[in-house]
């Protein structure tokens, strides 16, 4: 019997047709949809008190040297990273200290 369309809801009703339809339900489904990744920045910044480490929620700590900020930040990263959340480290600033290594030559101490 046709409905206000025209079309017959003969085939809307065959058992074929409706399991058919609940398997394709299934897959669409549990098709995994295309979801943006959590992202964690990282900054490493200069402060009238050391070198700061920050992500976009809280202050991860405070170093004395550059060197230390960015160790830390790698180990940090790569905890997160064992966690499937992408990271993102950005340093504002040069170390104003150099290093405090020196080369001496081996014939002044003889």
């Amino acid at each position: 019997m046709p409905n206000r369309f025209g079309a017959s809801r003969k085939g809307r009703d065959d058992p074929a047709i409706r399991l058919l339809t609940f398997v394709q339900f299934q897959i669409w489904r549990e098709t995994p949809v295309a979801r943006a990744k959590p992202e964690l920045n990282l900054s490493i910044a200069l402060t009238d008190y050391g070198w700061a480490l920050d992500s976009s929620a809280e202050r991860l700590g405070l170093f004395v040297t550059q060197r230390q900020a960015v160790a830390c930040a790698k180990l940090h990263m790569r905890s997160v990273k064992a966690e499937g959340i992408a990271t993102k480290l950005v340093v504002t600033g040069t170390d104003v200290d150099k290093d405090k290594r020196q080369f001496f030559p081996f014939a002044r101490f003889r």
